[in-house]
């Protein structure tokens, strides 16, 4: 199953896939792609999460 669900649930919990990314203490776009693979492995026509400058 790999990183990505603990990955989107601190994403879920923080609002913030930077936030996230500092608790698990990786960079951001390794936390995003770790989400991205989720997402692609459950089969998501589209992302799950809501990504912006403002917060996942």
């Amino acid at each position: 199953m790999g990183e990505g669900v603990p990955y989107a649930q601190a994403g879920s919990q923080t609002k913030s896939f930077s936030g996230a990314a500092c608790a698990y203490g990786v960079t951001q776009p390794a936390l995003s792609n770790g989400v991205a693979r989720l997402e692609a492995e459950r089969g998501c026509a589209r992302r799950s999460t809501r990504r912006g400058r403002r917060g996942a």
